[in-house]
């Protein structure tokens, strides 16, 4: 008996945390016009630096018309017009992002509020 204890004991240091999900609808109060503002049009390098301070890092990237898609190292992203959704999992930090996200979103599209 003792040694299936032991053996549950090993396997729970493996153990990388639960999944997270951000999801975030963006909006202006400024009363942007409808063409105006887009998520999309934050730059990758943008992206990048602020998954570093997630934890996690773009593996790979896709697009159509409707939304960006990147495979993260640690799950996945998707950029629309206004929404972000971030689904990582493991050892990420995803609230750690928030305050420059904002910065980030408003610098590069306008929208100043979330839904």
């Amino acid at each position: 008996m003792a040694d299936s204890k032991d053996d549950c004991a090993e396997n729970v240091q493996f153990f990388e945390g639960v999944e997270k999900l951000l999801e975030i609808w963006f909006t202006s109060s400024k009363g942007l016009k409808q063409h105006q503002g887009d998520l999309r049009q934050i730059p990758r390098q943008k992206w990048e630096s602020l998954l570093k301070m997630v934890r996690c890092e773009i593996i790979s990237f896709c697009r159509n018309d409707q939304v960006d898609a990147y495979v993260l190292s640690e799950s996945s992203m998707f950029v629309s017009k206004r929404r972000l959704i971030l689904k990582t999992c493991g050892t990420t930090t995803p609230l750690q992002c928030l305050e420059p996200l904002l910065e980030l979103v408003e610098e590069y599209t306008g929208f100043d509020d979330v839904e």
